[in-house]
């Protein structure tokens, strides 16, 4: 279930993520590691304080949502987060995120 009182951006990430659990986390004890990116250090540390199973649901869900191929077809120079965001129907925070981990891939 979701939060009908969500904006539809939100839903969609939100079912994307409980997606994740549903396929990956069913009895918690497989955990596919992350790819680590470079990160600040506060960021670095809310992610070692945060479920590794969220984490990973988290990044499970920008990745369905903003695939890179699909990414890197969209993405011109110039665009801002925004851009992104409405392209893809994910919030600003999800698509800087997406931009983010996949830079140099971008511009390859």
């Amino acid at each position: 279930a979701v939060n009908a009182n969500s904006s539809a951006n939100r839903r969609r990430f939100s079912l994307a993520h409980e997606l994740c659990h549903h396929l990956f986390h069913q009895d918690r004890s497989s955990l596919i590691d992350n790819v680590s990116i470079d990160v600040s250090e506060e960021t670095a540390y809310e992610e070692q304080s945060k479920d590794p199973f969220e984490t990973e649901a988290d990044v499970f869900a920008g990745e369905l949502l903003v695939p890179l191929p699909m990414l890197k077809k969209h993405f011109r120079s110039g665009y801002t987060t925004a851009d992104i965001a409405r392209i893809f129907s994910v919030s600003e925070s999800v698509a800087s995120i997406a931009i983010t981990s996949h830079f140099d891939a971008l511009f390859k």
